[in-house]
């Protein structure tokens, strides 16, 4: 991946007024366009810039893509509190329609982050995609109590982590030259919004109704990876090695696959962080990604 390359862009207004951003060729178009899912805060930039990068260099192999913001998030409006997996399956569904409308057909890779995945996961019967990459997918399909524990136990590494930082002289001088994202770290990287989003989960449910067509699920069994049965695509997993969650990911992805049949492979990075942070982690996860997608098509 050339980090940093150059491709045309073109922001596109759909749906209520969705933001998103169409990447294309500039000179030939493969005939595997590309959806981008974000995870559940940020933007459609994805964590470090890590998505537009990958779209760009998509469009330099030729491959056309569409990121976009859920409502409420970046620059498509609409209130924080209104967003659940329901309403961001729907900015997905729209943002799809969205993607056929400019290059002549649906996404044929579906690529998502965190909580994305489980959106991805979602509509997989409707997009029909014949590939899926998810970026460190959430592990949201045990009984809610342990979704809590879960978050907790991955809260209490992050903020060991962030302890271990401020002995760090790098790490004061960031706070002094104002470098350090305190947003990011209290609701993304310390969970903070993932553990809330528990608690209110009901109240969203009871105010946002499923969109017709969508299945409606129950929290308290493996519903997500279920909607794999049936899918004829393939799927990639991506973990970071030094995510704490990493072995129940791996371990209900692999139950899945027992269970259901699905042609999921799972690779992780053992050096990288959930994010795959670090410049040479990204460069490993694309690498991977890319070389998946061109045995795999």
């Amino acid at each position: 991946m050339v980090l940093g390359a150059v491709s045309l862009e073109k922001t596109l207004e759909f749906a209520d007024r969705l933001i998103g951003i169409l990447n294309i060729p500039d000179d030939r178009i493969e005939d595997c366009p590309v959806l981008f899912i974000n995870g559940w805060t940020g933007n459609c930039a994805g964590p470090h810039r890590m998505l537009k990068l990958w779209a760009k260099n998509f469009s330099l192999r030729g491959n056309p893509s569409l990121r976009f913001d859920f409502r409420g998030r970046g620059d498509s409006p609409g209130e924080e509190l209104d967003k659940n997996i329901y309403s961001m399956a729907e900015d997905t569904l729209a943002a799809a329609e969205c993607l056929r409308k400019q290059v002549g057909r649906m996404p044929a890779v579906l690529i998502s982050i965190c909580s994305g995945s489980l959106v991805a996961l979602h509509l997989v019967k409707r997009l029909r995609p014949e590939r899926m990459i998810l970026l460190s997918p959430e592990a949201e399909l045990r009984p809610e109590r342990e979704q809590v524990a879960r978050e907790l136990r991955r809260t209490t590494a992050y903020v060991k982590q962030y302890i271990r930082k401020l002995f760090c002289v790098a790490t004061w001088r960031k706070i002094l030259r104002g470098e350090v994202h305190w947003r990011i770290i209290f609701f993304g990287v310390l969970r903070l919004d993932a553990l809330g989003r528990y608690f209110k989960w009901g109240v969203a449910r009871k105010q946002n109704a499923a969109p017709v067509g969508l299945p409606v699920h129950s929290r308290s069994s493996a519903f997500w990876l279920d909607e794999l049965e049936g899918f004829e695509g393939r799927v990639l997993v991506t973990l970071g090695g030094q995510d704490p969650g990493r072995d129940e990911v791996r371990m209900e992805f692999g139950e899945a696959t027992k269970r259901m049949g699905a042609d999921v492979e799972i690779w992780i990075d053992p050096l990288s962080d959930r994010l795959f942070t670090s410049t040479r982690g990204m460069q490993r996860v694309f690498d991977v990604a890319q070389q998946w997608l061109q045995r795999e098509m």
